[in-house]
């Protein structure tokens, strides 16, 4: 079983970078950038000479490279010619079930990379709207600036960079500064900006540390169940081997583009939680009843088809008669010893 992320074999150090989730600005920039590939009409109008090549190209299949699914679940390329005769005939006379075009096996791995199903690729791009909406529409953010009336604004300021002014000083500074009503209202307007950019500074270094903290927060979950992981050898008599764990590992850890895990989302499906919460409670008791009844089954069955000892059979001898009295283990002789 090949995964994403051997968490089993990460160093410490490692571990910090490899679980980090992808930037939702980079990857919406990919968004915007796989977007594009698949809407674009496609440019090459050059179409084969000979009609074979036309029919497997109106079918989404590469004459060079047709994707077969082998038994395994693997993808693997083949020459459409190098295929026997019925495997063609299966691809041609199959309209329905068809190799993937180009570009649907894009979109797939497109899904595939950000462990995305179509439901949270609808969310996430509903999530990147309403955040572009904010960004475009930074005015209606509210600043604690703005409560602020202009007399108010230029005495907190004037009194911020002089601290031993009086009160009576920053009125008298005031007044003189509203004597030129064209530069108290420039000076005014450049003070709300420059509060206003310190404002989103502080802000956007709030979010940095808040984001800071919840990534070292997940970090030292991971680390904590990656150590679990190494230190459970089995459960409920099952042996686990490392591909077990990482599986495991990667249902709890791997997060898609909106930052969830597939565990994660269990908290939003009521059905999924409530079976989630008995398996916790109820599970291991129903597993080892059901190992009891079959390892009962499995005992009774053992015995029933265990081989039966062979008994001994003593036969009459077929010797004469005469001989038979002259026989110690001759049953007549014995018989007849007994009578007497």
């Amino acid at each position: 079983m090949d995964l994403d992320n051997d968490y089993l074999w990460m160093d410490n150090d490692e571990f910090d970078d490899s679980v980090q989730t992808q930037d939702l600005d980079d990857l919406h920039d990919e968004t915007d950038d796989h977007a594009q590939d698949i809407n674009d009409d496609d440019d090459s109008n050059d179409e084969p000479e000979d009609y074979l090549s036309r029919i497997l190209k109106s079918r989404g299949i590469d004459r060079e490279r047709v994707k077969i699914e082998d038994e395994d679940g693997q993808i693997k390329e083949f020459r459409f010619d190098d295929l026997d005769e019925e495997t063609k005939y299966g691809i041609l006379a199959n309209t329905e079930t068809a190799v993937l075009s180009e570009r649907e096996e894009q979109d797939l791995n497109f899904l595939r990379k950000n462990r995305m199903n179509l439901q949270d690729f609808a969310k996430y791009q509903k999530e990147q709207a309403v955040k572009e909406y904010l960004e475009q529409n930074q005015t209606d953010k509210t600043y604690t600036v703005d409560a602020l009336s202009d007399d108010e604004l230029y005495k907190f300021d004037l009194k911020d960079r002089m601290p031993d002014l009086t009160d009576e000083e920053v009125e008298e500074q005031l007044q003189k500064a509203k004597e030129s009503e064209t530069f108290f209202t420039k000076q005014i307007a450049a003070l709300r900006k420059e509060y206003k950019e310190l404002e989103e500074e502080d802000r956007q270094k709030r979010e940095a540390e808040a984001q800071a903290e919840s990534e070292e927060q997940y970090n030292q979950l991971a680390q904590s169940l990656v150590e679990a992981a190494r230190n459970t050898a089995e459960l409920n008599d099952n042996v686990l081997d490392d591909n077990d764990r990482n599986e495991v590992l990667s249902f709890l850890l791997d997060r898609d583009a909106n930052g969830q895990s597939q565990f994660s989302k269990l908290f939003e499906d009521p059905d999924a939680l409530f079976k989630m919460a008995w398996y916790m409670l109820k599970g291991e008791e129903a597993h080892q009843a059901l190992t009891d009844y079959y390892k009962g089954e499995i005992a009774k069955a053992r015995r029933e088809n265990k081989p039966q000892p062979q008994q001994k059979v003593i036969r009459r001898s077929t010797v004469s008669k005469k001989d038979a009295e002259d026989d110690i283990y001759d049953l007549d002789s014995v018989f007849k010893q007994n009578k007497k």
